[in-house]
This record gives structure tokens, C-alpha cells and sequence, in this order.
């Protein structure tokens, strides 16, 4: 271990430098986490992801034996993205209301309304109205995917 001080190599298991007699600093300790997940589960609990947690310390010793643990995914998140999706598609921009996105949900309410009337008069404004659900849609998915 080197002395701060004086940068004099020193052997590991001193605590001050045998050149200046600067304490040298304490090693740092470094830990790593490492996950794995395992196809292994557990007979009495078919329906959630299992995982492995093992914890190394200094020089890749380990300090812990594995710990298992289970994910739970929850349903209600779930549905949750089920119910924004099908109120966006039912009225646009309410996916985004629902989901506390509510500047998001008027701009595309406003859009949505304004290409519907604009398709009334011309046909052509159809294909956008169809579009814009569609990105809405999509956007709906990601607004829900970013909160989490």
C-alpha cells in the first residue's frame, strides 16, 4: 500500500508508513452485487420469477452465500396499461389523463377533435385521424413505461 505522503511502497499488513510514519489510509472496502436469475423455481410458487443475489467483498471473497428471493409482478400494474389503452382508443387523450399526463392528454384531445371535424369536411383528413390514434397509442405505452 503506497503512502500518501511520501509514495512509499509499503507491505500490506502495515498501518503506517515504515518510511515517514504517515498512517497509511484504510483499504477501501469494495463490494460487488452480482443477480442472477434462475430458471430453478420452487414447486410451491409456480408464478413468480426467482432470483440469486451473491455479495463479494475485497479480492473477490465471498461474503455472503446466495440469497433467493422472488419478483412479484403485480397484476394491477398491468391492468393498469390495459385500462390507458382502451380509454385512449375509446376517447382520445384520456390514456393520457388517466395516467397523470394531463398536458399531454388536452394537446392530443384538442388535435384529435380538430382532425375530426377537419375529416368531416374532407376524406382525406381520415387517414391522419387514424394516425393520430395510433401515435397516442404508442405514446401511451411509453408515458406508462417511463413512470414505472
Amino acid at each position: 500500500m503506497k503512502c500518501d505522503r511520501c509514495n512509499f511502497e509499503n507491505p500490506e499488513n502495515e498501518s503506517y508508513c515504515i518510511n515517514c510514519g504517515q498512517k497509511l489510509p484504510e483499504k477501501p472496502m469494495v463490494t460487488h452485487i452480482i443477480v442472477k436469475f434462475s430458471n430453478k423455481i420452487p414447486k410451491n410458487n409456480e408464478n413468480n420469477n426467482y432470483y440469486s443475489v451473491t455479495y463479494r467483498g475485497p479480492d473477490n471473497t465471498e461474503i455472503n452465500d446466495t440469497a433467493y428471493g422472488c419478483i412479484k409482478k403485480t397484476m394491477k400494474d398491468n391492468k393498469k396499461l390495459f385500462i390507458a389503452i382502451i380509454l385512449n382508443l375509446i376517447v382520445a387523450g384520456t390514456g393520457h389523463l388517466y395516467l397523470k399526463r394531463y398536458y399531454r392528454g388536452i394537446i392530443f384531445l384538442i388535435l384529435t377533435i380538430g382532425l375530426c371535424l377537419t375529416s368531416l369536411y374532407n376524406s382525406q383528413f381520415v387517414n391522419l385521424v387514424i394516425s393520430a390514434y395510433v401515435i397516442q397509442t404508442i405514446d401511451v405505452i411509453f408515458c406508462y413505461y417511463e413512470r414505472q
